[in-house]
């Protein structure tokens, strides 16, 4: 059975890395979360996707979270050590 995926990408106020990640996505039938991940870290080296546990979603969609700097905070949102 093809699974969809919707990925949400952070920070949101990343237009261009969010557009990004729907390229590599959105026109794959069936993405794989490591080779999405993997191209993205071209860019993104920090880039991380995980996906959301299956108990936690409804239906047959899967969820990913995409974070461009390997967290939800973005670098420059980081506190400073």
């Amino acid at each position: 059975m093809t699974e969809s995926v919707s990925a949400i990408c952070f920070p949101r106020e990343d237009p261009h890395f969010a557009q990004t990640v729907h390229a590599l996505v959105d026109p794959d039938p069936e993405p794989v979360l490591a080779a999405v991940q993997a191209l993205l870290r071209d860019t993104y080296p920090l880039a991380l996707v995980t996906s959301r546990h299956a108990l936690a979603c409804f239906g047959d969609q899967a969820v990913w979270y995409v974070f461009r700097d390997g967290s939800i905070l973005a670098t420059d949102d980081r506190p400073s050590p």
